[in-house]
């Protein structure tokens, strides 16, 4: 009777749904979110439609990060919303073999000039636009009269009357 009981526990575990989709969250500790599509015919219309389902996925080592494949399997609850363990990484993300310090000097540096120049064009443009005026309180010119833009005739203060016949007021 013993055997009995040890082999319906074994059953159970053995009969657990399993689950494979994508990482889409891993910004909690110990869980992750992971997003499992589904295809299945429409009742009436018998087209092929995808379903998404989201999954929160106990993670205790937190090896699963954002993009990552894995497969999940049907667990007791742990929380609120977990009922699912992770089972294993099927594809993890490929991830850039960079060294970060010489990447992060080199736009650090650049950076830095192009924030200095762009502080040293202000600078000379105010300094512009400051001795204008002041060229202009010394001449008495206004500012209007200063900038009116050259070849084009300047407006004319009467109403003219149309051209053509046909137009209306």
């Amino acid at each position: 009777m013993v055997q009995s009981s040890n082999d319906s526990q074994a059953t159970q575990t053995a009969n657990r749904r399993t689950l494979v989709g994508v990482v889409v969250s891993d910004s909690n500790d110990k869980t992750v979110v992971v997003s499992v599509e589904r295809r299945a015919p429409h009742r009436l219309y018998r087209k092929v439609i995808t379903r998404t389902k989201k999954y929160h996925v106990h993670d205790a080592e937190n090896s699963a990060t954002s993009g990552d494949i894995v497969r999940i399997i049907e667990s007791q609850p742990r929380s609120k919303l977990k009922r699912w363990d992770l089972d294993e990484i099927l594809i993890g993300r490929n991830i850039a073999e960079v060294q970060a310090t010489e990447l992060d000097a080199s736009f650090v540096d650049e950076m830095q000039r192009s924030a200095a120049r762009a502080s040293a064009e202000a600078l000379e443009d105010e300094t512009e636009n400051n001795e204008d005026v002041d060229s202009q309180v010394t001449t008495g010119e206004s500012e209007t009269e200063a900038e009116e833009p050259e070849g084009v005739p300047p407006p004319n203060t009467e109403a003219e009357e149309p051209e053509e016949e046909g137009e209306q007021k």
